[in-house]
């Protein structure tokens, strides 16, 4: 909730995705996920949106800087 209060108005749409890599999860795999989820917010008109990418595996350096400057964090 926005401002700690409820409002059909400022309800967030949660874009989540598994990536299924074997190996580290890199720069290719967060953008394509970002690009697939602003290009479904754009057609079903959701706004604001949260994204949220779930990994088994760990992110490598360039896929956690870009994340944490869209302010995606990593859970491990």
């Amino acid at each position: 909730f926005e401002e700690r209060r409820y409002a059909d108005e400022r309800e967030s749409v949660w874009l989540v995705s598994y990536c299924p890599c074997e190996g580290l999860v890199g720069l290719n795999e967060i953008q394509e996920f970002h690009d697939k989820c602003l290009r479904t917010a754009r057609e079903k008109r959701y706004q604001p949106i949260r994204k949220w990418l779930v990994a088994e595996s760990r992110f490598n350096q360039a896929a956690c800087h870009m994340s944490s400057c869209r302010k995606t964090r990593q859970l491990m």
